[in-house]
């Protein structure tokens, strides 16, 4: 049986060691499985885009009068050809149509859908009907007069009918009447040869389809910079801004050389989205409205611009441009953290991609927007390894996705996306309606490294952290539907943690010790080392397990004493 003292030294002796292995296995920690395998996210949504091809409306041009035309001119002379034309004889010669030609309407109106913002080329055509007098003078012995029309240079016209004093010319008879260099010429003495000095009067009356071309028509978004326009930039959840639009066309084509002065009727596609109507001309000078008529929009009555020009269809400076302005709202869906609703790895450890789901949700139905940018400050420009558009993924043509380095312009670490700047093959757009999945793949090259103190600043071992990002937990995927965080990391025994493979930018840290929660701290990848001061208390470890087996041996030595004096 073992004495009292015995018992009391091995219980004693018990409780010691039993400390010591506690306070041993403390400083041990059990690192928790990582969930950072390799997970390949697809966006969970799918997007189709509104125009594949790239064409949209750029609605019609037509003419609703000619207020004036260019006289032509007619020469009478001795012989059938031009000679003298360019001094005409108009002595006695009448227009019989009023002012000075009949119009008889529109057979074609330029119509046509515009590839993105390229220019086009198209025309109307209009139906021209004139009637002209000539009356011969006394003892005039000339008898060949010839007749050209301002028009005749550009189309073939179609004569009805030629009188002399009321009787009628067989156009068939080529010695009377033939058509040379686009030129109505008529042989007096071939008709009448019995008179030695022509009289009476001649009539002629004809109608002409002219093709009036439209040139540098197009419904164009002037970028960044241009006219005053201010870059857009995206800069909430949900963005509300006005785009400009300038509608241009330029009547007429540098091979015709004569006035006109005529209505042009425009119907705008859209135009009930559109305001703040304006107009210039190609040189800048705006066209006033008391001086010259222009009717603005408006909703309750019509869905047109109509507006009166004096032009010469030879001139480069009649170029007409209607000015206006909408607006469009611009939301990225499905967000999590800024503007993004994904973000994960992708390839390796050390590549990741981020997703965006940009929407245009309001705006003219047929008008895409363009010249936008979003900021993504949060990523350099030299960690991007390429950006992407599901657009373009599935086949649809000029969606241009183009960035710049916004540290080369205002010194700020970060990505200018579908930059304001029109690239060689297009610029980045989209149309109401429409949602992108825009992908910015990047690298992280860089560690988050956290040295845990206690509330001496003295290097605690143990100390559990969890990692978060714009206050939610990061890890290998990242999104309001899926979320892998990467596990909890422990301190070693100098107090650091390493996370390799780390994205750029500031981290919330979550300190835990003995599965306490100690306080939330601020860290970044940008730091060399980020030290993190806690409140966790001073506690030796070494020295108290130093101590309890000093007492231990301290017992013992004691029990062998007290038996010895036995």
């Amino acid at each position: 049986m073992l004495s009292k003292s015995r018992k009391t030294f091995f219980l004693l002796f018990t409780i010691l060691f039993a400390i010591s292995i506690i306070l041993s296995s403390s400083v041990k920690p059990t690192k928790l499985a990582d969930n950072s395998n390799d997970v390949l996210y697809e966006p969970h949504a799918s997007y189709l885009p509104k125009y594949y091809k790239g064409l949209q409306p750029i609605g019609n041009v037509t003419i609703t009068s000619i207020q004036d035309l260019q006289n032509g001119i007619i020469i009478v002379n001795d012989t059938d050809n031009e000679y003298g034309m360019e001094y005409p004889e108009n002595i006695g010669f009448d227009y019989l149509t009023e002012f000075p030609s009949a119009f008889l309407g529109v057979q074609q109106i330029a119509d046509s859908e515009v590839w993105d913002t390229s220019t086009l080329n198209g025309f109307i055509t209009i139906r021209i009907n004139e009637t002209v007098k000539y009356d011969y003078y006394y003892n005039d012995s000339r008898t060949i007069t010839h007749f050209k029309s301002a028009l005749a240079e550009t189309q073939d016209s179609q004569l009805h009918r030629i009188t002399l004093n009321g009787t009628e010319i067989d156009l068939e008879n080529e010695t009377v009447f033939r058509i040379i260099d686009n030129a109505y010429v008529f042989n007096y003495s071939s008709f009448r040869p019995d008179v030695q000095y022509p009289n009476g009067s001649l009539i002629m009356g004809y109608e002409i389809d002219y093709d009036l071309p439209l040139r540098q028509w197009q419904l164009v978004q002037p970028g960044a910079y241009i006219d005053g326009v201010k870059p857009i930039y995206l800069n909430d959840n949900l963005t509300v801004f006005d785009a400009y639009f300038n509608y241009t066309f330029a009547p007429g084509g540098l091979e015709h050389d004569f006035n006109m002065s005529l209505t042009f009727l425009v119907n705008l596609p859209d135009v009930e989205y559109f305001s703040d109507f304006s107009m210039t001309t190609y040189t800048g000078n705006i066209i006033l409205a008391n001086t010259t008529p222009f009717t603005e929009y408006d909703s309750y009555s019509n869905k047109s611009i109509s507006f009166s020009a004096d032009l010469n269809t030879n001139s480069t400076t009649d170029t007409f441009s209607i000015n206006s302005k909408t607006n469009y709202t611009i939301e990225f869906k499905n967000r999590y953290i800024s503007y993004w609703s994904q973000d994960s790895l992708y390839s390796g450890r050390d590549i990741r991609r981020r997703v965006f789901e940009i929407s245009c949700i309001s705006g003219p139905p047929s008008i895409a927007v363009s010249h936008f940018s979003l900021n993504e400050t949060t990523i350099p420009f030299n960690d991007k390894i390429s950006i992407s558009s599901s657009f373009i993924d599935q086949g649809a043509q000029s969606r241009i996705i183009t960035s710049s380095n916004m540290s080369a312009l205002n010194g700020i670490e970060g990505i200018t996306v579908f930059s304001y700047e029109e690239d060689i093959l297009g610029v980045y757009k989209l149309y109401p309606g429409e949602t992108d999945v825009i992908t910015i793949s990047y690298s992280t090259p860089r560690s988050l490294d956290l040295t845990i103190m206690d509330q001496i600043n003295t290097p605690i071992q143990g100390a559990e952290i969890r990692v978060f990002y714009s206050n939610k937990s990061y890890g290998t995927v990242m999104s309001a539907g899926t979320n892998y965080p990467i596990s909890p990391k422990f301190s070693a025994n100098n107090g650091q943690i390493s996370i390799p493979d780390m994205p750029y930018g500031n981290f919330t840290i979550e300190v835990y010790f003995n599965g306490e929660y100690i306080g939330t701290f601020s860290a970044a990848t940008t730091t060399t080392m980020n030290y993190i001061y806690t409140s966790i208390p001073h506690f030796p470890t070494t020295i108290l397990v130093f101590l309890f087996s000093s007492l231990a041996f301290v017992a013992i030595g004691f029990f062998i004493y007290n038996k010895n004096q036995q």
